[in-house]
């Protein structure tokens, strides 16, 4: 079973990969996200600074696009910022470029 591990800075909640989540026809994997916000924090001294914190999900869903339809997956587990999906053989049976969301 193949791994992938993507970090991901939201900003605005607009998210854009540095580059394509890649694998193979029929292929099966745990794909891993690590969720980060950017934004303005604000301290207790008045003083106001751009900086990434991280996010701490109670649950998530991935919603996968395939020629058919949008399937939606939950969430395999979420540890702390890190959520973890599962994607079976029948989400990878199509080959080319499909959209994801969380």
């Amino acid at each position: 079973m193949l791994t992938k591990t993507t970090k991901l800075t939201v900003k605005d909640y607009n998210i854009v990969l540095k580059s394509p989540l890649k694998f193979y026809k029929d292929d099966s994997l745990m794909l891993y996200f690590e969720l980060e916000e950017y934004g303005l924090i604000v301290e207790k001294n008045g003083k106001a600074t751009y900086r990434t914190t991280q996010l701490f999900p109670e649950g998530a869903f991935l919603f996968v696009e395939t020629p058919r339809n949008v399937d939606t997956i939950e969430a395999a587990h979420i540890d702390g910022n890190k959520i973890c999906f599962q994607l079976t053989a029948k989400y990878t049976i199509n080959i080319g470029t499909s959209r994801m969301q969380i």
